[in-house]
């Protein structure tokens, strides 16, 4: 009889050159360790109990690291998605308008060192989440109408999306200017929130995806962050729906363009002060 995991784990952070990854249990207060040589050296998101990992070649593939075959269902690669990085300018373009503008601009990994590889994987995308786990090992009819894939990308903070088959993510349109802090898929419905505090329905049953206004920003969202520079994040409770803020420590040398702290190639360990509950 194998043994049996923790409902709840927590994906913590890469080891160096090791097969094996950590995951946090928070009913056992423990850390499991598990030998997973498919993330080695790729960047890990956790959704449904499934891994979703993006390496230096931009390929993603998606796997149940607690499966006994670990199948990989391998996933549109992130030059597939809008808005590339331009390596020469070092910037990202504008948003891309599929009715105005060409296609865009392909990163080619195969004309571009491993640095320049690992600082387009590192600042673009941003999360990626699961409305649900694939019903198969190997993805079929089903899984292309049950299990979507939400991705959350570029320093703009867009949304593109994906249902299991499709060769490309495609974008969802939301206002210029605003950008996304969060995504949530609950009760059978992607949720956002806005920069600007708002949330918003993510609609992709149209031909046309968009994001659409649906409450405004709590009373104190303006003060919050007009004293403080919180994150906001998007969490599920008992069926309910709640907005956290989390209050960091100012740090000097913050990289100003992706605000991820990140000072000549070393990563600023912020301190969280605390969490508001406000939906």
């Amino acid at each position: 009889m194998g043994f049996a995991y923790p409902s709840i784990l927590l994906l913590l952070a890469i080891k160096e050159d090791s097969d094996s990854r950590g995951f946090y249990s928070l009913s056992t207060k423990k850390v499991y360790q598990l030998n997973l040589p498919e993330a080695r050296g790729r960047k890990c998101f956790s959704s449904c109990g499934w891994l979703i990992t993006l390496g230096l070649d931009l390929e993603i593939h998606l796997f149940n690291p607690f499966s006994r075959t670990r199948v990989q269902i391998r996933l549109p690669p992130q030059s597939t998605f809008p808005n590339q990085y331009d390596l020469e300018t070092d910037s990202e373009p504008d948003i891309y308008d599929p009715e105005t503008d060409s296609e865009p601009d392909i990163y080619d990994p195969e004309t571009d060192s491993e640095i320049e590889r690992e600082y387009i994987r590192r600042v673009f995308m941003r999360k990626v989440i699961l409305s649900s786990r694939p019903s198969k090992r190997i993805p079929c009819e089903d899984d292309d109408e049950k299990c979507v894939v939400m991705g959350m990308f570029s320093k703009h903070c867009k949304l593109a999306f994906l249902r299991l088959g499709d060769e490309i993510w495609t974008p969802i349109y939301t206002p210029e200017g605003i950008g996304i802090s969060d995504v949530i898929y609950m009760n059978g419905q992607f949720y956002a929130l806005s920069d600007e505090g708002k949330l918003v329905i993510v609609d992709i049953s149209s031909p046309d995806p968009k994001t659409i206004e649906f409450a405004e920003p709590p009373e104190c969202y303006n003060q919050c962050t007009h004293f403080y520079n919180p994150h906001f994040y998007l969490v599920e409770s008992v069926g309910e729906l709640f907005m956290l803020a989390r209050y960091e420590d100012d740090c000097e040398g913050e990289d100003e363009e992706f605000g991820d702290g990140i000072v000549e190639g070393e990563y600023i360990e912020y301190g969280t002060h605390n969490y508001d509950k406000y939906f």
